[in-house]
């Protein structure tokens, strides 16, 4: 039954499955038990066949059979739904003239970006701070970031990317985050699998990206992995080339919260003459901490085989990693992430999570969490 409806890939995960719908872009967790009822599904005559078939290969009774049917119907319906998250506003006339222009470079790759506001600017700018520069080379490209009729509107080149409402202004960053990709690798968004909301360590021969809801220390255990002689591959913002498979170096600053400024600070000279910004998301005083490893001074990408779901209780006593199972860190991973829509690079997807090890850290005492990590480079398994 609706075998059109179903998904395109499944993988299993440890004790669950992950599910690619095509039309709608969707990567659903399961548990073995679903998936049981799914294949009783769309194996299924009618509705009376599935309840047969669920009562005997689930063990289940009818009357639950008949509500899961009902269930998997709108589901399946809710996940074929093709993506609509379409921005459909109207191309503005002319690009205003900027009030603010500001130069970047990163090695041998300069861009400029006109902001029509102080506002404006600060939603990209702290980021990039440290490439700041007043040497006018030939840019790469020339981004104009504006407000008009109540919209953000971003154009590269002179040619028109995307206009976003203005209490979504992250979606105007994520987008600005690719177009800034393609400038510094010279390629296009079709090229790039993914770009995981995940911080990314490597130690020069692999890379372990960290992930962790808001608010669990990712950023300030990222930062205390840089000082102690790891490289910050990408905080934040990870991409991965669908080519090769490996995630890639994005360089953008380390946001800091308030709270950590004391103990960033003593890893870190300079680092209380940082400018001081307010989050405008969190509503919070952030300093932006610059990776340590220029972009052209090292290598851009590694091969990722760990991931660590970091959390930081300061209630809990010392630092346990352990691994997890993949449907815990998955829940995290991918809602916040982008991944590509084409087929064939969501096999691919699926293949690398398929090969992933996956870890929860669990930690109070900074000193002893960064050590674990390090040890987990060297665990060679």
């Amino acid at each position: 039954m609706k075998p059109e409806s179903g998904p395109v890939f499944s993988k299993r995960l440890g004790k669950s499955h992950i599910l690619w719908f095509q039309d709608s872009n969707s990567y659903i967790i399961i548990s073995n038990t679903v998936q049981q009822l799914l294949d009783c599904f769309f194996l299924a005559k009618d509705k009376s066949d599935f309840v047969q078939r669920a009562t005997e290969v689930v063990k289940i009774d009818e009357s639950l059979a008949d509500v899961y049917y009902d269930e998997l119907n709108d589901f399946l319906d809710d996940i074929s739904l093709k993506n609509n998250d379409v921005h459909t506003h109207t191309e503005p006339n002319i690009i205003p003239k900027p009030k603010i222009e500001r130069h970047y470079c990163f090695g041998k790759c300069s861009f400029s970006i006109n902001y029509s506001s102080e506002r404006l600017m600060e939603l990209i700018h702290p980021n990039l701070s440290h490439a700041h520069s007043n040497n006018l080379h030939e840019p790469k490209a020339v981004f104009d970031i504006f407000e008009s009729d109540g919209l953000l509107h971003m154009f590269k080149n002179q040619h028109y990317i995307g206009s976003y409402e203005t209490h979504k202004f992250h979606f105007l960053q994520g987008k600005f985050a690719m177009e800034l990709l393609t400038t510094l690798y010279g390629n296009t968004e079709s090229d790039w699998l993914a770009t995981f909301h995940a911080t990314t360590v490597s130690n020069g021969k692999e890379a372990i990206m960290l992930i962790g809801d808001s608010g669990n220390g990712k950023s300030t255990f990222s930062a205390l992995l840089m000082a102690s002689g790891l490289d910050l591959l990408a905080d934040d913002l990870t991409p991965m080339l669908a080519e090769d498979g490996h995630l890639y170096r994005f360089p953008s600053a380390i946001s800091i919260k308030e709270g950590a400024f004391d103990s960033i600070g003593e890893h870190f000279e300079g680092f209380a003459a940082l400018e001081t910004h307010q989050s405008q998301s969190k509503h919070i005083k952030v300093k932006y901490l610059p990776p340590t490893i220029s972009f052209e001074s090292t290598k851009r990408d590694f091969g990722c085989r760990k991931l660590v779901l970091v959390k930081y209780d300061k209630d809990t006593s010392g630092c346990e990693i352990n691994p997890c199972e993949p449907e815990k860190a998955l829940q995290i991973l991918i809602p916040d992430s982008w991944i590509s829509p084409k087929k064939e690079h969501s096999q691919t997807f699926l293949n690398w999570l398929g090969n992933l090890e996956f870890y929860e850290l669990h930690y109070s005492d900074n000193e002893i969490a960064v050590k674990k990590m390090m040890r987990l480079f060297d665990d060679n398994r």
